[in-house]
Formats: structure tokens, C-alpha cells, sequence
């Protein structure tokens, strides 16, 4: 995230300075004479041109940075969540706590933090739960 903010952020600065220059113009020490006048305005008035064209494309290019930032702070987890774990309860009552659950054929297997892989059928299943960790239930 900061480095799509970093990168926006620069090209805006660059952005600003680049318009900033064009429409201060540039001093050109010379005798004001008819065609030496008019070749300084021609190259004066295309040099800052040039300079806004490139202002308002480095302008448009933060905008997808700025978007790409703001996803990235929007949508990534943050480092205190855990992922939800799993909880299942067999038809006798016992319950089994795992971090990922898949179906295999007429089985789910649920799979355990640094444990074996429980295998239920699921003819045997009584309920599937979300729970916020397998801390306090450990079977």
C-alpha cells in the first residue's frame, strides 16, 4: 500500500512542479528584434506545452495508484486477524475443531494445524460451525 501511495504521491509533486513551470515561463536575455521575438515565443510556447501535456498525464497516472492503494488497504487482512477455524459435531456429540474443511467423495476431511487429517462421513455428521480459533476445544 505505501508503495502505490509513495509512487502517486511523487508523480503528483512531479505533476504540480511540471505545470508550475509552464506557466511561469522561461527568461530569455536577447535584443528584441521581430523574428528573433517570434522564434523565442514559438519554442517558449512549445516547451511549456510540452510540460502540461506530461502535468496532465503523470495527473491521470495517479489515479489507478491512488485506486490500487486504497484495494489494497480495503481488502488485505489485517496482521491481528486469524482465519476462522471449524468446528464439527459427529451425531454421538463429539466435536472435532480443524482450520479447513474439504469434501472428498461422501467425506469431508478436515484438516488440523500441525495434526492429522480427521476424516467424517457424512452420514455421520451432525453440524458444520465457524468458530473464532480451536484454542479452547481440541479433540
Amino acid at each position: 500500500m505505501g508503495v502505490l501511495a509513495g509512487a502517486a504521491l511523487i508523480l503528483a509533486l512531479v505533476s504540480v512542479i511540471l505545470a508550475a513551470v509552464a506557466s511561469q515561463g522561461s527568461a530569455v536575455k536577447m535584443i528584441a528584434s521581430g523574428p528573433q521575438y517570434r522564434d523565442a515565443s514559438l519554442l517558449a510556447a512549445s516547451v511549456a506545452n510540452k510540460r502540461l501535456i506530461w502535468s496532465r498525464r503523470l495527473a491521470v497516472a495517479i489515479i489507478p495508484l491512488y485506486l490500487g492503494a486504497l484495494g489494497v488497504m480495503s481488502y488485505s487482512p489485517l496482521e491481528s486477524q486469524k482465519a476462522p477455524s471449524v468446528q464439527l459435531t459427529d451425531k454421538s456429540g463429539s466435536k472435532y475443531c480443524g482450520t479447513q474443511l474439504k469434501r472428498a467423495g461422501r467425506e469431508l476431511l478436515l484438516y488440523r494445524e500441525n495434526e492429522n487429517v480427521i476424516r467424517i462421513k457424512l452420514d455421520d455428521l451432525g453440524s458444520v460451525t465457524s468458530v473464532s480459533s480451536c484454542d479452547k476445544l481440541q479433540k
